[in-house]
């Protein structure tokens, strides 16, 4: 059986993965009234940038024989999952606001920009992972998983039910909880990104490829370093604590005559 709180935390993070951003977009535009594609075109990036290019890279790759000859290489590990997660990913933000926002290059639709990204994300890799899980667990407690999915998944099976009924309750709200944190994080990679265009200081693109692989590090040294996901989650917390305050400091680095020009370019439009 799968534990009522297992089951609560699961709904936990399937509730702050989809509502988080969502009330984050609503507070955000009934205050500063941004462009609502600014949404749209960072949800865009991801989807393009990790589901449709890097995660399918990455699966051919784990597949090759000279991945298996590296994959015991912790600079290996931090290059391949760490940075190349910011390579993608900041290299699509940089095109997105080049090509998609250049008329609106200011704090406000960086903001919105990094809701969308980040938003997505929540959704598509754990409010997705939530939902099935507490598809199988319910189905696990009803009695109703050995007769409609064991046979479908084979030997896999008794591997999916051990998982969700013997992984602590704790860790399906951790799930969510690092939603929450991480949200801030791609909010300040969009800022950055957006100054980089908006000034043409594109060594600040670098530092954002770079502080993205930073944030991404911990997760990949926990395996190697046996590292306990709590402490994990504290530094991913301590990050998006850092994060916030940028993101408010982060207005005063965008030159009022550049606020004021996007603004005007919005009404010509």
């Amino acid at each position: 059986m799968v534990s009522s709180i297992s089951i609560i935390g699961m709904v936990f993070t399937l509730l702050i993965s989809i509502a988080a951003p969502i009330v984050l977009a609503i507070v955000l535009y009934r205050r500063h009234r941004y462009h609502p594609l600014s949404i749209v075109v960072g949800a865009a990036v991801f989807v393009i940038s990790q589901i449709i290019i890097r995660i399918p890279l990455l699966s051919a790759l784990a597949g090759t024989s000279w991945h298996q000859k590296y994959s015991s290489s912790l600079i290996y590990l931090l290059l391949i999952y760490a940075l190349s997660a910011g390579l993608f990913e900041e290299t699509g933000r940089f095109i997105g606001f080049r090509f998609f926002r250049k008329n609106h290059l200011d704090w406000k639709n960086a903001v919105a920009f990094g809701i969308g990204h980040g938003g997505i994300e929540a959704a598509l890799l754990v409010g997705m992972q939530s939902v099935n899980n507490l598809t199988i667990s319910l189905m696990i407690n009803s009695g109703s998983f050995e007769t409609l999915m064991a046979p479908s998944l084979g030997d896999q099976a008794e591997l999916v039910k051990e998982a969700l009924t013997g992984t602590p309750p704790a860790h399906f709200f951790l799930a969510g909880l690092e939603r929450l944190a991480v949200l801030p994080v791609h909010i300040i990679l969009s800022i950055i990104v957006c100054l980089a265009v908006a000034r043409r200081k594109y060594l600040l693109v670098l530092l954002a490829i770079l502080l993205h692989g930073i944030v991404n590090a911990p997760a990949v040294l926990a395996s190697p370093f046996d590292i306990s996901i709590y402490v994990i989650e504290s530094m991913i917390i301590l990050m998006s604590i850092i994060a916030i305050w940028a993101i408010f400091r982060s207005k005063k680095w965008f030159p009022e005559e550049m606020v004021v020009q996007a603004d005007r370019q919005k009404i010509i439009q």
